[in-house]
């Protein structure tokens, strides 16, 4: 018997939007770790979680719901 696997993989990388992303640093970033760049306030930490969860049940295919807690 057969079983076929799916392996997906997701990366992006959320920063503090007080830091200045380089555009060398977001090429590199798209380019090799094949990963987005999003600044958020991470003061607000109710929307910074709901963000960073709703982009990884989006990634997973609504398998992880709440990757953080705050």
């Amino acid at each position: 018997e057969s079983h076929s696997v799916n392996l997906k993989i997701a990366n992006k990388l959320f920063v503090v939007n007080t830091v200045e992303i380089k555009p060398e640093f977001q090429k590199l970033s798209e380019d090799i770790l094949k990963s987005s760049v999003e600044k958020l306030d991470f003061s607000e930490t109710d929307n910074a979680t709901k963000i960073i969860n709703e982009w990884c049940e989006q990634q997973t295919e609504h398998k992880i719901k709440d990757i953080i807690e705050n």
